[in-house]
């Protein structure tokens, strides 16, 4: 059964059309891209302001290590950046805390909390930039601790910790809003060392890391729309066609039917119809194209012609049975001859 050409070509180009559009919505988020790159940079630069003395020409000294009892502050610049390879809106707070430690025999025996810089909130940007600044004030810090030695009569290997605390979500255009992975749980920290003779920064942090998860993806309006555009248009495509077979399967029975009442009607008194076929088996089978051969045979012959349905509204045989012979007209669509 062939389809009507003009709806062929529409319902080709239209599942053409529908394929390509979903096709590009799929594995999408920019650039085909599922998943997310972040990198992140972390940097902590010191200084020193030195009490007044007879010693250093400039009281402000940036070197790897200093006389603990010549410090007055160790200012901290903390650089923090996060990144990645999406768009992104990100929410994010940052505070620096201290703690000073005491040790003794590998042990902690004391620590206390210091807030240096309350949280501040960042409510949008493009990517995580911090900058910030805190002084610690060296001496206040190093007379604590020798009073806490001379009051428990030990001493320590005490210690300062300051450190940023960063805490955030990246939301991804292309990713789910609750995504567990776009939480961002961050520090720099470095350690001061309070009661030692000489006294430098030590880093504890790692300078830059990369990391990757894959994206729990989300459609957006955009995409949504593309998807449900792409799937109407080859659902119309596949009705058109359903449509023209179906039409195309409703005009052959209607041309059946035509052709099967016309030929009852024309040779009414000579047609028989039964509703079981004929039993021809035994007989030599001679088929006729032409249904005025047929009505031909059967008059010169003075016989019935037997009509009998083989398949219900698409072919009917017509059988004039003369002594071994057979003779069969198929009645289907097509025009009669």
């Amino acid at each position: 059964m062939k389809i009507n050409k003009k709806i062929s070509i529409i319902s080709i180009l239209l599942i053409i059309i529908g394929i390509a559009l979903i096709v590009s919505t799929v594995s999408t988020t920019e650039g085909g891209i599922d998943s997310f790159n972040y990198n992140i940079k972390r940097n902590v630069y010191s200084s020193v302001e030195l009490l007044p003395n007879n010693f250093y020409d400039n009281n402000n000294v940036i070197s790897s290590s200093y006389p603990a009892n010549l410090i007055n502050k160790i200012n901290l610049n903390y650089v923090y950046n996060y990144s990645g390879n999406l768009s992104s809106n990100y929410s994010y707070s940052y505070n620096i805390k201290a703690y000073l430690v005491g040790n003794y025999n590998d042990s902690e025996v004391w620590r206390k909390e210091y807030d240096l810089l309350p949280t501040t909130e960042i409510k949008k940007g493009k990517s995580i930039n911090i900058n910030d600044n805190i002084s610690i004030d060296y001496q206040i810090y190093k007379n604590l601790v020798n009073q806490y030695n001379y009051d428990t009569n030990i001493t320590t290997d005490s210690y300062l910790l300051v450190q940023m605390n960063i805490n955030g979500s990246n939301i991804i255009d292309s990713s789910s809003e609750n995504d567990d992975n776009n939480v961002i749980n961050d520090k720099i920290e470095v350690k001061i060392p309070i009661n030692n003779y000489v006294t430098s920064v030590e880093n504890t942090y790692d300078k830059s890391s990369t990391g990757t998860y894959a994206l729990n993806n989300k459609i957006d309006n955009n995409r949504l729309i593309i998807i449900v555009t792409g799937s109407v248009s080859i659902l119309v495509a596949i009705l058109l066609i359903l449509y023209s077979l179906r039409n195309q399967e409703l005009t052959q029975v209607e041309k059946y039917k035509r052709n099967v009442n016309q030929i009852e009607k024309d040779y009414s008194d000579l047609i028989v119809v039964v509703t079981n076929e004929p039993d021809v088996l035994t007989l030599k089978k001679m088929y006729i194209e032409k249904i005025e051969d047929m009505i031909d045979i059967a008059d010169q012959n003075k016989v019935n012609i037997i009509q009998y349905e083989v398949i219900k509204n698409r072919k009917t045989n017509l059988y004039a049975i003369i002594g071994k012979y057979v003779y069969i007209y198929t009645i289907t669509s097509k025009d009669i001859k």
